[in-house]
């Protein structure tokens, strides 16, 4: 056996689903515990909302055989970071029918420099994305265009804006609707 490692377990986003390491199932995040190398650590991530359905695992210093498959294997061999992500299955509406109102979802809500988000917009309209810290401080302005209706796939880079580890919040307004993401600046 190897370590034991100083082992760190998140689900993102928080709420999404739970983790199981070999025979231990965690569900408060972020979850810390001593674990040994040399054997393989047997990691399940389960949802916890039928809304969600599980996507990838990442870690900061080992990489997965299969990312895609909610069961997955590691040795570990260093401390690290392991995240299980979810991403959300359904939208509101009527099948078939486009929705009413704008949606927006943020991937990964833990992030290191990048975020993803999903955007659909029911009709053009102006979109306005910012950052912000915890007390409400802007940090950035991220996005201030008009954007065509449909879906819409952003790619936030946040390297420039010397962003430290901590939480902050991604506000998004398009027309009148507005929505506030909580985001996780890693280390």
């Amino acid at each position: 056996l190897d370590g034991p490692f100083q082992t760190v377990l998140l689900v993102d986003p928080p709420g999404a689903g739970t983790i199981k390491a070999n025979t231990l199932t965690y569900n408060q995040f972020p979850a810390s515990a001593q674990l040994f190398g040399g054997v393989d650590l047997k990691l399940l991530a389960t949802e916890n909302d039928p809304n969600y359905v599980f996507k990838e695992w990442t870690a900061s210093n080992h990489t997965f055989d299969d990312p895609s498959s909610p069961l997955a294997k590691i040795d570990l061999g260093a401390p690290d970071t392991i995240v299980a992500h979810f991403t959300t299955t359904v939208r509101t509406g009527n099948p078939g029918q486009p929705l009413a109102n704008p949606a927006v979802s943020a991937f990964p809500t833990v992030f290191d420099n990048t975020v993803n988000l999903s955007v659909y917009l029911p009709e053009n309209m102006p979109v306005s994305l910012s950052l912000h810290s915890i007390l409400g401080n802007t940090q950035a302005s991220l996005v201030d265009t008009d954007f065509a209706a449909g879906d819409h796939t952003l790619r936030l880079q946040t390297e420039q804006y010397g962003l430290p580890a901590g939480m902050y919040l991604l506000r998004f307004k398009a027309g009148g609707f507005e929505k506030t993401i909580k985001l996780v600046k890693a280390e």
